[in-house]
């Protein structure tokens, strides 16, 4: 593992059981306000069921607002998409258009989210663990979960953290 970017796992080893997402802008107060269950995602791991979602937000913000915990990670159709489209966030024109090429898509059933009180910037990420932003997702390495958790155990309570909300 280079010692200047270990923060995406490079081997199954290496793999912490958590991953980083990427989201457009519009997605981060939705994701901030807990108003969403579900994320659905054309990239997803198909090896291994993940624990926890780190959420990153990409430009302009280019931060790593929080985590959440991951219930349950499975496939869906067209069809499947549509039952759970008022807790994804998307409308329906959206989930179509998403689907567009693809007979299935990824969905992830989030809950527990935690937020930073003040998210952790890209910079800090580059300079630190030499993060950059995936295209879609990223398995973090152990020493970038480890790293995460002390920073949320070193915040949490003590304003570092908002109080952790639960997504039905």
């Amino acid at each position: 593992m280079n010692k200047h970017n270990w923060f995406r796992a490079e081997s199954p080893v290496e793999r912490s059981g958590d991953i980083l997402v990427s989201f457009d802008p519009q997605w981060r107060d939705l994701l901030r306000d807990s108003s969403i269950g579900f994320v659905v995602r054309r990239r997803y791991p198909k090896v291994f069921l993940p624990r926890r979602m780190f959420v990153y937000i990409c430009a302009p913000y280019s931060e790593l607002i929080g985590f959440c915990s991951i219930k349950k990670l499975r496939r869906i159709n067209l069809r499947e998409g549509l039952q759970i489209l008022g807790q994804s966030g998307l409308t329906r024109e959206d989930l179509e258009a998403y689907f567009l090429g693809y007979e299935e898509i990824g969905c992830y059933s989030i809950s527990h989210i935690s937020l930073f009180r003040t998210p952790l910037s890209l910079e800090s990420l580059r300079n630190q663990a030499g993060f950059s932003p995936p295209q879609s997702f990223v398995s973090l390495s152990r020493r970038a979960s480890g790293w995460l958790d002390q920073i949320h155990s070193n915040k949490a309570l003590h304003g570092g953290f908002n109080a952790q909300r639960n997504l039905t």
